[in-house]
């Protein structure tokens, strides 16, 4: 195997288990998509010649027409140079989804977007380059390739750690409880079992913004805990709050026919 990190090296035999594909093949696709094994698959998937006899030490980059990219920020930019409200709003209409799509959620991510609702010039153009894209259609184009992203647990536990920070308002140190629950809605349905139980405690019993280290352990709390609750460490490092809505939902109807918080 080519002179990689023993991370990478597991990284490309992963991807091949699951492609097929060369080694070659597998390591100009990790290098592409800087290591990220679940981009790397979906884009694989997506065009599969462009990576046979590709070679591992020079990975071809998608072509994009830069003029044609920056034509495509300036239609949805406001005066002051960036994409805000109203133009995310016409963006996602001319997208024909819903501004609450997860696929805007991962674009945010891939764009590398600091804030929420807002894309920089630097953000989208640098973003998109990334992604090869360089217009509405080809955008367009990329939207489930973004949605299918969630599918693979690494992907998905780096945009839900990022969501944390985009989320916020500056210089709010925690989010807010209605941005909070809406982001949980979006990331968390079909995942965590005791999903609708979690929201009514918070609205019920807390009525506060979320801390980091809330957001972030609830994650974990999600992947872990079985939901009878038989490995629950009451005496673990968890936050207070996901304790104290532990006693709370006890008493609440066990959700039927799950083994797993995770599907």
């Amino acid at each position: 195997m080519h002179k990689l990190k023993s991370e990478q090296r597991t990284k490309v035999r992963q991807f091949v288990q699951v492609t097929s594909a060369s080694e070659s093949a597998a390591i100009a696709a990790l290098r592409r998509f800087d290591w990220a094994v679940g981009q790397a698959v979906n884009a694989y998937f997506e065009d599969p010649s462009s990576y046979i006899g590709a070679s591992a030490s020079a990975p071809r980059k998608p072509k994009i027409d830069k003029r044609q990219l920056a034509r495509f920020f300036e239609k949805y930019q406001d005066d002051a140079g960036a994409i805000r409200v109203d133009g995310m709003i016409r963006l996602c209409a001319d997208l024909e989804v819903d501004p609450s799509d997860i696929a805007m959620l991962v674009m945010a991510y891939k764009l590398k977007a600091e804030t929420s609702c807002v894309f920089t010039k630097t953000e989208f153009l640098t973003g998109m380059e990334s992604l090869g894209v360089d217009s509405l259609a080809s955008l367009k184009g990329k939207l489930n390739a973004l949605r299918k992203e969630m599918d693979h647990a690494e992907t998905f536990r780096a945009i839900y750690l990022y969501t944390f920070d985009f989320a916020k308002t500056p210089p709010q140190r925690s989010l807010d409880l209605e941005t909070a629950i809406g982001m949980w809605q979006l990331l968390l349905v079909g995942r965590f079992d005791y999903l609708p139980h979690w929201i009514e405690f918070l609205q019920e019993c807390h009525k506060k913004s979320i801390p980091r280290d809330t957001w972030n352990l609830l994650l974990e709390f999600v992947l872990t805990i079985k939901p009878d609750f038989s490995n629950y460490d009451d005496e673990g490092a968890w936050p207070c709050l996901i304790d104290e809505f532990v006693e709370w939902v006890k008493e609440k109807p066990l959700p039927a026919g799950k083994t797993t918080t995770m599907v």
